[in-house]
């Protein structure tokens, strides 16, 4: 049995209405070919400890409430990434 993604063990620790940010978030939407080397999770309220091979940044608390899918957290932070971000549209 092969070990979990660093990204999805990040989900799991990040709870409900959280998702991946950043390249992370541009490359599981399949915007770029360009793999990130560390999962960067978007959490709604304080973020935890990172764990090996993830990040976390705090997000409003609004999105836990909304009770968010990973994948729409996603698209949200390729849109606040905007149209300059790495990896995004280039």
């Amino acid at each position: 049995m092969a070990s979990p993604r660093a990204a999805d063990v990040a989900l799991e620790v990040a709870g409900r209405g959280a998702g991946l940010a950043e390249l992370a978030a541009a490359h599981s939407l399949g915007l770029t070919t360009q793999v990130p080397s560390v999962a960067v999770v978007a959490v709604p309220g304080r973020a935890p400890t990172p764990a090996e091979g993830s990040r976390f940044v705090s997000r409003s608390i609004e999105r836990r409430i909304a009770g968010l899918w990973p994948v729409e957290v996603a698209v949200l932070e390729v849109l606040r990434s905007g149209p300059g971000s790495k990896g995004v549209g280039s």
